[in-house]
Protein backbone atom coordinates (compact mmCIF):
# COMPACT_ATOMS: atom_id res chain seq x y z
CA UNK A 1 0.00 0.00 0.00
CA UNK A 2 1.39 3.42 -0.93
CA UNK A 3 0.36 6.76 0.55
CA UNK A 4 -2.02 7.49 -2.33
CA UNK A 5 -3.93 4.30 -1.57
CA UNK A 6 -3.89 5.04 2.15
CA UNK A 7 -5.43 8.46 1.51
CA UNK A 8 -8.04 6.92 -0.78
CA UNK A 9 -9.10 4.78 2.16
CA UNK A 10 -9.19 7.95 4.26
CA UNK A 11 -11.40 9.72 1.71
CA UNK A 12 -13.72 6.71 1.88
CA UNK A 13 -13.93 7.02 5.66
CA UNK A 14 -11.92 3.86 6.22
CA UNK A 15 -8.70 5.15 7.78
CA UNK A 16 -7.61 6.32 11.23
CA UNK A 17 -5.34 9.32 11.76
CA UNK A 18 -3.04 9.64 14.77
CA UNK A 19 -1.63 13.14 15.28
CA UNK A 20 1.32 14.14 17.45
CA UNK A 21 3.24 17.33 18.19
CA UNK A 22 5.20 17.22 14.92
CA UNK A 23 1.97 17.65 13.02
CA UNK A 24 1.59 21.22 14.29
CA UNK A 25 4.95 22.33 12.91
CA UNK A 26 4.37 25.06 10.36
CA UNK A 27 1.41 26.54 12.22
CA UNK A 28 1.70 30.11 13.52
CA UNK A 29 0.69 30.87 17.09
CA UNK A 30 -0.87 33.96 18.68
CA UNK A 31 2.58 35.45 19.18
CA UNK A 32 2.99 35.31 15.40
CA UNK A 33 5.72 32.69 15.86
CA UNK A 34 6.17 29.08 14.78
CA UNK A 35 4.49 26.49 16.99
CA UNK A 36 6.99 25.03 19.49
CA UNK A 37 7.53 21.31 19.98
CA UNK A 38 7.23 19.95 23.52
CA UNK A 39 10.98 20.29 24.21
CA UNK A 40 10.94 23.89 22.98
CA UNK A 41 7.80 24.64 24.99
CA UNK A 42 9.50 23.36 28.13
CA UNK A 43 12.48 25.65 27.49
CA UNK A 44 10.16 28.61 26.92
CA UNK A 45 8.34 27.95 30.19
CA UNK A 46 11.60 27.72 32.12
CA UNK A 47 13.02 30.82 30.46
CA UNK A 48 9.88 32.79 31.34
CA UNK A 49 10.56 32.17 35.04
CA UNK A 50 14.28 32.88 34.77
CA UNK A 51 15.46 29.26 34.76
CA UNK A 52 17.87 27.58 32.34
CA UNK A 53 17.68 23.97 33.52
CA UNK A 54 16.42 21.49 30.90
CA UNK A 55 13.45 19.58 32.32
CA UNK A 56 10.47 17.68 30.86
CA UNK A 57 7.39 19.68 29.88
CA UNK A 58 5.42 18.33 32.81
CA UNK A 59 7.96 19.57 35.37
CA UNK A 60 8.38 22.91 33.60
CA UNK A 61 4.61 23.41 33.70
CA UNK A 62 4.47 22.70 37.42
CA UNK A 63 7.35 25.10 38.13
CA UNK A 64 5.77 27.83 36.01
CA UNK A 65 2.40 27.36 37.71
CA UNK A 66 4.10 27.54 41.11
CA UNK A 67 5.49 30.97 40.20
CA UNK A 68 2.66 32.50 38.14
CA UNK A 69 -0.41 30.50 39.02
CA UNK A 70 -2.96 28.57 37.00
CA UNK A 71 -4.25 31.56 35.06
CA UNK A 72 -0.71 32.57 34.16
CA UNK A 73 0.07 29.08 32.87
CA UNK A 74 -3.09 28.93 30.76
CA UNK A 75 -2.40 32.38 29.31
CA UNK A 76 1.15 31.32 28.44
CA UNK A 77 -0.01 28.11 26.77
CA UNK A 78 -2.68 29.93 24.79
CA UNK A 79 -0.09 32.38 23.49
CA UNK A 80 2.24 29.56 22.45
CA UNK A 81 -0.35 27.03 21.23
CA UNK A 82 -3.26 29.22 20.18
CA UNK A 83 -3.75 28.96 16.42
CA UNK A 84 -3.35 32.05 14.26
CA UNK A 85 -2.46 30.43 10.93
CA UNK A 86 -1.99 26.91 9.60
CA UNK A 87 0.12 25.52 6.76
CA UNK A 88 -1.13 24.13 3.45
CA UNK A 89 -0.23 20.55 4.40
CA UNK A 90 -2.48 20.76 7.46
CA UNK A 91 -5.42 21.26 5.12
CA UNK A 92 -4.46 18.13 3.19
CA UNK A 93 -4.97 16.12 6.37
CA UNK A 94 -8.20 17.99 7.08
CA UNK A 95 -9.85 16.91 3.82
CA UNK A 96 -10.44 13.14 4.27
CA UNK A 97 -13.43 11.70 6.05
CA UNK A 98 -11.38 9.95 8.71
CA UNK A 99 -12.89 7.10 10.67
CA UNK A 100 -11.58 8.93 13.71
CA UNK A 101 -8.65 11.15 14.71
CA UNK A 102 -6.63 10.58 17.85
CA UNK A 103 -4.17 13.20 19.05
CA UNK A 104 -1.88 13.79 22.00
CA UNK A 105 -1.85 17.52 21.15
CA UNK A 106 -3.55 20.19 23.24
CA UNK A 107 -4.03 22.55 20.29
CA UNK A 108 -6.71 22.84 17.63
CA UNK A 109 -4.49 22.85 14.54
CA UNK A 110 -6.32 19.87 13.08
CA UNK A 111 -9.75 21.31 13.83
CA UNK A 112 -8.76 24.61 12.22
CA UNK A 113 -7.54 22.81 9.09
CA UNK A 114 -10.70 20.73 8.85
CA UNK A 115 -12.97 23.76 9.25
CA UNK A 116 -11.11 25.63 6.53
CA UNK A 117 -11.78 22.83 4.05
CA UNK A 118 -15.42 22.47 5.06
CA UNK A 119 -15.22 19.44 7.36
CA UNK A 120 -17.27 19.26 10.54
CA UNK A 121 -15.13 18.07 13.47
CA UNK A 122 -16.26 17.32 17.01
CA UNK A 123 -13.48 17.81 19.57
CA UNK A 124 -13.52 15.30 22.44
CA UNK A 125 -11.53 14.65 25.61
CA UNK A 126 -11.33 11.47 27.71
CA UNK A 127 -14.70 11.65 29.42
CA UNK A 128 -15.73 8.70 31.64
CA UNK A 129 -18.15 7.48 28.96
CA UNK A 130 -17.94 7.40 25.19
CA UNK A 131 -20.31 9.95 23.64
CA UNK A 132 -23.01 9.03 21.16
CA UNK A 133 -21.83 9.57 17.57
CA UNK A 134 -23.17 12.66 15.82
CA UNK A 135 -24.17 12.42 12.18
CA UNK A 136 -21.93 14.41 9.85
CA UNK A 137 -19.26 14.96 12.53
CA UNK A 138 -15.73 13.50 12.55
CA UNK A 139 -14.48 12.94 16.09
CA UNK A 140 -11.05 14.28 17.07
CA UNK A 141 -10.09 12.78 20.43
CA UNK A 142 -7.58 14.79 22.47
CA UNK A 143 -5.97 12.17 24.71
CA UNK A 144 -3.97 14.64 26.81
CA UNK A 145 -6.69 17.30 26.93
CA UNK A 146 -7.86 20.28 24.87
CA UNK A 147 -6.38 23.70 25.61
CA UNK A 148 -9.29 25.84 24.26
CA UNK A 149 -11.51 24.34 26.96
CA UNK A 150 -9.04 24.78 29.84
CA UNK A 151 -9.50 27.30 32.64
CA UNK A 152 -8.20 27.77 36.18
CA UNK A 153 -10.95 25.60 37.65
CA UNK A 154 -10.66 22.56 35.38
CA UNK A 155 -6.93 22.67 34.56
CA UNK A 156 -6.03 19.47 36.43
CA UNK A 157 -8.73 17.43 34.70
CA UNK A 158 -8.59 19.15 31.29
CA UNK A 159 -4.84 18.99 30.53
CA UNK A 160 -2.36 16.20 31.30
CA UNK A 161 0.58 18.38 32.33
CA UNK A 162 1.92 17.07 35.62
CA UNK A 163 4.54 14.31 35.74
CA UNK A 164 2.31 12.14 37.93
CA UNK A 165 -0.69 12.40 35.66
CA UNK A 166 1.41 11.74 32.57
CA UNK A 167 2.76 8.44 33.90
CA UNK A 168 -0.59 6.92 34.90
CA UNK A 169 -2.39 4.29 32.89
CA UNK A 170 -5.46 6.49 32.62
CA UNK A 171 -5.86 5.90 28.92
CA UNK A 172 -5.40 2.12 29.03
CA UNK A 173 -7.97 1.82 31.79
CA UNK A 174 -10.58 3.86 29.93
CA UNK A 175 -13.14 2.82 27.31
CA UNK A 176 -11.26 5.01 24.83
CA UNK A 177 -8.46 2.44 24.62
CA UNK A 178 -10.96 -0.18 23.48
CA UNK A 179 -12.29 2.26 20.91
CA UNK A 180 -8.77 2.88 19.58
CA UNK A 181 -8.09 -0.85 19.35
CA UNK A 182 -11.31 -1.49 17.47
CA UNK A 183 -10.64 1.42 15.11
CA UNK A 184 -7.15 0.14 14.26
CA UNK A 185 -8.42 -3.39 13.72
CA UNK A 186 -11.27 -2.27 11.47
CA UNK A 187 -9.54 0.44 9.41
CA UNK A 188 -7.95 -0.26 6.02
CA UNK A 189 -5.15 2.20 6.82
CA UNK A 190 -3.67 3.85 9.91
CA UNK A 191 -1.62 7.01 9.42
CA UNK A 192 0.63 8.55 12.08
CA UNK A 193 1.48 12.21 11.51
CA UNK A 194 4.21 13.83 13.63
CA UNK A 195 3.70 11.38 16.48
CA UNK A 196 6.29 10.18 19.00
CA UNK A 197 5.91 6.86 20.79
CA UNK A 198 7.28 8.36 24.00
CA UNK A 199 3.82 8.04 25.56
CA UNK A 200 3.94 4.41 26.66
CA UNK A 201 0.19 4.26 27.33
CA UNK A 202 -0.45 4.81 23.64
CA UNK A 203 2.41 2.54 22.59
CA UNK A 204 1.01 -0.37 24.58
CA UNK A 205 -2.37 0.13 23.01
CA UNK A 206 -0.92 0.15 19.50
CA UNK A 207 1.21 -2.98 19.92
CA UNK A 208 -1.68 -4.84 21.56
CA UNK A 209 -3.44 -5.02 18.21
CA UNK A 210 -2.72 -8.47 16.84
CA UNK A 211 -3.74 -7.98 13.25
CA UNK A 212 -0.86 -6.81 11.06
CA UNK A 213 -1.45 -3.55 9.24
CA UNK A 214 0.60 -1.27 7.06
CA UNK A 215 1.27 1.93 8.96
CA UNK A 216 2.30 5.13 7.26
CA UNK A 217 4.41 7.29 9.55
CA UNK A 218 4.94 10.96 8.71
CA UNK A 219 6.94 13.49 10.65
CA UNK A 220 8.07 16.97 9.81
CA UNK A 221 11.63 16.57 11.12
CA UNK A 222 14.40 19.15 11.31
CA UNK A 223 17.09 16.72 10.13
CA UNK A 224 17.63 13.25 8.71
CA UNK A 225 19.13 11.93 11.98
CA UNK A 226 15.82 12.84 13.60
CA UNK A 227 14.03 10.63 11.08
CA UNK A 228 16.48 7.76 11.74
CA UNK A 229 15.92 7.97 15.49
CA UNK A 230 12.18 7.95 14.87
CA UNK A 231 12.49 4.81 12.75
CA UNK A 232 14.37 3.00 15.50
CA UNK A 233 11.69 3.90 18.03
CA UNK A 234 8.95 2.64 15.70
CA UNK A 235 10.79 -0.67 15.27
CA UNK A 236 11.13 -1.05 19.02
CA UNK A 237 7.43 -0.70 19.72
CA UNK A 238 5.93 -2.12 16.51
CA UNK A 239 8.38 -4.86 15.48
CA UNK A 240 5.81 -6.95 13.59
CA UNK A 241 4.18 -4.15 11.64
CA UNK A 242 5.01 -3.12 8.10
CA UNK A 243 5.69 0.59 7.82
CA UNK A 244 7.45 3.20 5.78
CA UNK A 245 8.46 6.77 6.45
CA UNK A 246 8.53 10.09 4.70
CA UNK A 247 9.48 13.62 5.62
Amino acid sequence: MDIAEAFRHALDGDAVLFVGAGFSLGAINRRNEQFPLSNDLSKLLMSAIGETEVVPLQIASELYMGRKGRVGLIDFLNQQLGVREIAAYHKVFGQPSWRRIYTTNYDEVFETAARQVGRQVRSLILAPRLPTPERGQIDCIHINGFLPWANAENLDSMLVLSETAYLTTRFLESPWALLLRSDIEAARAVIFAGYSLADLDISRTVVAVEREKEVRVYRWAKSKPCIKNYNRKIRRFIPSWNYSTSK
